[in-house]
Parts: structure tokens; C-alpha cells; sequence
């Protein structure tokens, strides 16, 4: 795959925050829940073209430090929006990984058909245990699309 951008800085750091932030256009406020369907298209091309957990991570700083805002108000907010904010970027830093390992392994194009598997299973890791904590889970930003919700009562929250 040739790459269609050659700045290095722009495939590292610019399309994983660009797939952060349309990830949080999906929440509310925004409630541009069609943008589920995109928002992750930037980071798995940035993800193509090399590297794996940075550019996950850098995708989960921009998604969730502006995500978590809302814990501001609270005793200490400051601080539990930082560190529940860097800790939640390490679920998307670990999907990075994991389709970097896949990418290496496998290859481009078995890497792109197990990212939505491979992301599912990552939401799912991240709702478990003392720490599970599933804010802002795509899931979630469905909920306006009706018509796709009823495969729910089948799947459940991950279908």
C-alpha cells in the first residue's frame, strides 16, 4: 500500500488525534452519532502505515481527555480527570498495539478485517474488574440509530 501522505508527523500524531476528536463528536454534546462509522478510519490508517500503541494512544488522549471533563466538579477532579483520562487512552493505546502485532504478523489486510473484532474485544477487557469503566464506549453513541439497536436484544451491548 503506498502511503497517500508522506509527513511523518501527520500519519504519527495528526490522524490519530483527528480520530480521537471524531470520536467525541459522536457523544454528547455533539450527538453526531453517524460519525461512529468513520471515526476510526484515520487511526487505522495512521496504524498502516507502522507504529501501533503511540498512535493508539495519542487517538485515546484526544477522545477521552475532553470525554471525562465531567469528572471536574468532584473532590479532586482535576487529578481523577488526568489519570481515569491517561488510563482509558491505554485501552486505545492497546488496540494499537494489537493490530500493529496482527499487521506484522498477518499482514494489512487481515489486520483492517480483525480491527472491529479486535476492538469490540478491547471494550469488552475494558468493562471489567475494580477498574472497568466503560464511558465512552461506541456503543454508547448509537444510541439515536434505532434501527441498528434492535440487533441489541440478540448481541446484547456488543453486537
Amino acid at each position: 500500500m503506498k502511503p497517500l501522505f508522506r509527513s511523518s508527523s501527520l500519519v504519527r500524531v495528526f490522524l490519530p488525534v483527528l480520530s480521537g476528536l471524531l470520536l467525541l463528536l459522536c457523544f454528547q454534546p455533539f450527538s453526531l452519532s453517524f460519525l461512529a462509522f468513520f471515526a476510526v478510519a484515520p487511526l487505522l490508517y495512521s496504524l498502516c502505515q507502522g507504529g501501533g500503541f503511540g498512535r493508539g494512544w495519542w487517538a485515546g488522549i484526544a477522545f477521552f481527555l475532553p470525554l471525562l471533563t465531567w469528572l471536574w466538579p468532584i473532590p479532586f477532579g482535576n487529578l481523577a480527570w488526568l489519570m481515569t483520562s491517561l488510563y482509558m487512552s491505554l485501552y486505545l493505546a492497546l488496540f494499537g498495539a494489537v493490530f500493529a502485532c496482527i499487521r506484522r504478523r498477518r499482514g494489512v489486510e487481515v489486520a483492517l478485517l480483525s480491527a472491529p473484532l479486535v476492538w469490540v474485544l478491547i471494550e469488552y477487557l475494558r468493562s471489567w474488574g475494580p477498574l472497568g469503566f466503560t464511558w465512552g464506549s461506541v456503543a454508547y453513541a448509537l444510541w439515536s440509530a434505532t434501527p441498528l439497536l434492535q440487533i441489541a436484544d440478540l448481541t446484547g451491548y456488543y453486537g
